[in-house]
C-alpha cells in the first residue's frame, strides 16, 4: 500500500504542529538558556494540529474542491474521532501535567488579558461558519485576519512557553522578551500574508477582503511585503545587539530575509497547496533552527 505523505505530513496538519512546536522550543531555549517542558511542546503541537483540522473539516463541507479537501471528505469519520481523542489528550496535558489552570490565576493581569485575547480570537476565526453574522466581518478584513494569525501564533509560539517555563519570575515589560515578540509577530505576519497569495480563488468566493484581493499580487510584494521584511530584518538587528550575540547572527538572519523574499516570487506563480505549505510554513522551521543557532 502506496503511503500517502501529503494526508499524513500536510493534509492533517501534522507540519503546522512541527512548526509551532520547533518556533516554540527555539523561544524557550534562547531566552530562558534551557530547554523547554516536553509536555508544553507536545501540548504546542497537538493543540495546533487539532484547530487546524477542524478548520479544514469546516472548509470540507463547502469548500473548492482541492486535493485537501477530498482527503478530508475520505477520510471524515477518522478526523472526528481523532479530534475526540487528541481534545481528551490536551486536556489532560493542560490539567494534570502542567497544572495550566493554577498557572493562570496566578498570571499576572497583563499576562492573563493577553492569553484571553489570544484564545478568543483563535476560537472564534472560524465561527463564521456556524452563521454567528455579526462575526463575519472578522476574516472578511482581511489585514485583520493577518494580523490575529500573527498574533495567536506569536503568543503561543514565545510568551507561552517562556511563562511556563518562568512564570514566577517572568516580567513581560522585559525589553530583551518585547523585542523578541514584535520580530516574530512581524516574520509571522509576513508568512500570513504571503499564504494569502494561494488562497485568491478561495477567498473570493467566500468574501474574504484580504490584502492580495485588494491590491493584487505584485503591489502586495512590493508595498507590504519588502517593507515588513526590511522592517523585521532591523527589529531583529536591534535584538541582536541588545542581546549580545554573535555577529554572525546578522548574516543569519540576512538569509533568512533574502530566503524569504525569493520563496515570495515563487509562491507567486506555485498553485499546489503542498508546495506552498513546505515553502511558507518550511520558513517557520528554518527560522528556529537559525534562532537555536544564535547560540552556538
Amino acid at each position: 500500500m502506496k503511503l500517502n505523505w501529503k494526508g499524513w505530513l500536510l493534509w492533517s496538519n501534522q507540519f503546522y504542529g512541527i512548526c509551532a512546536a520547533s518556533l516554540a522550543l527555539a523561544s524557550g531555549f534562547v531566552l530562558l538558556h534551557q530547554l523547554p517542558i516536553l509536555w508544553m511542546l507536545l501540548l504546542i503541537h497537538l493543540a495546533t494540529v487539532l484547530f487546524y483540522t477542524h478548520a479544514y473539516i469546516q472548509e470540507s463541507k463547502n469548500g473548492l474542491l482541492n486535493e485537501r479537501v477530498m482527503w478530508y471528505q475520505k477520510n471524515k469519520l477518522y478526523l472526528i474521532v481523532r479530534q475526540i481523542f487528541l481534545s481528551c489528550i490536551c486536556l489532560y496535558i493542560a490539567i494534570i501535567k502542567l497544572d495550566l489552570f493554577y498557572l493562570f490565576l496566578q498570571a499576572s493581569i497583563s499576562v492573563k488579558f493577553i492569553f484571553c485575547t489570544t484564545i478568543l480570537l483563535a476560537l472564534t476565526y472560524y465561527l463564521p461558519n456556524l452563521s454567528f453574522s455579526f462575526l463575519k466581518s472578522y476574516r472578511a478584513k482581511g489585514v485583520f485576519k493577518s494580523l490575529a494569525i500573527a498574533w495567536v501564533w506569536t503568543v503561543i509560539c514565545s510568551l507561552f512557553p517562556i511563562w511556563l517555563v518562568n512564570n514566577a519570575t517572568f516580567n513581560i515589560y522585559d525589553e530583551a522578551f518585547i523585542i523578541y515578540f514584535l520580530q516574530l509577530f512581524i516574520y509571522v505576519l509576513v508568512l500570513a500574508i504571503l499564504f494569502d497569495f494561494k488562497d485568491m480563488q478561495k477567498d473570493q468566493v467566500d468574501e474574504v477582503n484580504t490584502i492580495v484581493l485588494k491590491l493584487g499580487l505584485s503591489t502586495t510584494l512590493k508595498t507590504i511585503i519588502i517593507p515588513l521584511l526590511l522592517l523585521y530584518y532591523g527589529t531583529v538587528v536591534y535584538w541582536l545587539y541588545i542581546t549580545g550575540m554573535s555577529p554572525i547572527s546578522y548574516v543569519l538572519q540576512g538569509f533568512l530575509v533574502i530566503l524569504t523574499y525569493l520563496i515570495a516570487h515563487k509562491v507567486i506563480k506555485q498553485k499546489a497547496i503542498h508546495a506552498n505549505i513546505l515553502l511558507i510554513d518550511g520558513l517557520l522551521i528554518l527560522k528556529a533552527i537559525l534562532t537555536l543557532l544564535l547560540l552556538c
